[in-house]
């Protein structure tokens, strides 16, 4: 039985391999992949503005350690500071599903 990494690979790579094409297939709308100032810290190695993206987040803590899935129908960048934001700010504490895990 695969296991959720596995499933979220696949589903991950199926996604970026269709958006590479249908991109590919429309050269008059060229989408960016990436709009990182420093390149190579790019989260997701120069694919950040893709969206629908299944992403897995663990949180670890000295007593146990935990697994997020999550999925974002914005592009990645656009979820990963709301995520960050719900992480430093106690206003937007519950904002996120995964900031109630932190």
């Amino acid at each position: 039985m695969p296991t959720i990494m596995c499933k979220i690979n696949r589903e991950n790579k199926r996604k970026l391999a269709y958006q590479t094409t249908s991109s590919l297939a429309t050269t008059s709308n060229t989408m960016k992949t990436c709009n990182c100032i420093r390149k190579p810290s790019c989260p997701l190695n120069g694919k950040c503005l893709l969206s629908n993206i299944i992403y897995q987040a663990t949180i670890t803590s000295p007593n146990s350690s935990n697994t997020y899935v999550g999925l974002c129908e914005t592009n990645f960048k656009k979820r990963l500071y709301n995520h960050t934001c719900s992480f430093k700010h106690k206003r937007y504490r519950n904002a996120t599903e995964l900031s109630k895990h932190i």
